[in-house]
């Protein structure tokens, strides 16, 4: 039998970001045997540590990923992971059987799960189409307002913080 996991993965562009070194430095308090912390500066490697996690033995039952987001795109590291144009479905298909049944796939970067009038990407989209492509009951969150350093904690997201999560509605995009 697996043990439970959360995941946080922090961005770790080439170019140095303070942003992401605070996140890191407020989360890793958190790390035991229910969490765990990894970096990223290429967003395939998600699937890589992710799948090194599951052959240890656990059952990712959160997976959160810290970058920068806007409505309907999400960077992790030096590229963009997942954009509502189908940027980065490929992976997300991939994704999905490394994660447990029912998991939470978490976008924390600012306003991941919005869209702005004007700009062809949507937030809710992006969220409805990850959990069509990540399947059995996986749910996709994105963020209605920014994420910070003030936004982490001991183990990841703070308390607080958790009310700017959300998932995509039914219906239009």
């Amino acid at each position: 039998m697996s043990s439970p996991l959360t995941l946080a993965i922090i961005s770790y562009p080439s170019r140095l970001e303070e942003t992401f070194e605070r996140m890191v430095a407020r989360c890793a308090p958190g790390i035991g045997a229910g969490f765990a912390l990894e970096r990223c500066q290429e967003p395939q490697e998600v699937l890589f540590l992710a799948n090194r996690w599951k052959n240890r033995g656990y059952s990712i039952e959160r997976l959160d990923l810290y970058g920068h987001g806007d409505g309907g795109r999400f960077r992790l590291g030096d590229g963009l992971l997942f954009a509502s144009d189908g940027t980065g479905y490929h992976l997300a298909r991939r994704l999905g059987p490394k994660l447990a049944p029912r998991a939470d796939l978490r976008l924390l970067g600012c306003r991941t799960g919005t869209s702005r009038r004007g700009l062809p990407y949507s937030g809710p989209k992006l969220l409805r189409d990850l959990e069509r492509l990540l399947g059995r009951g996986r749910r996709a969150w994105g963020t209605t307002g920014s994420i910070g350093p003030a936004q982490c904690g001991p183990g990841g997201l703070s308390d607080a913080a958790e009310a700017l999560l959300r998932r995509a509605r039914t219906g239009g995009g």
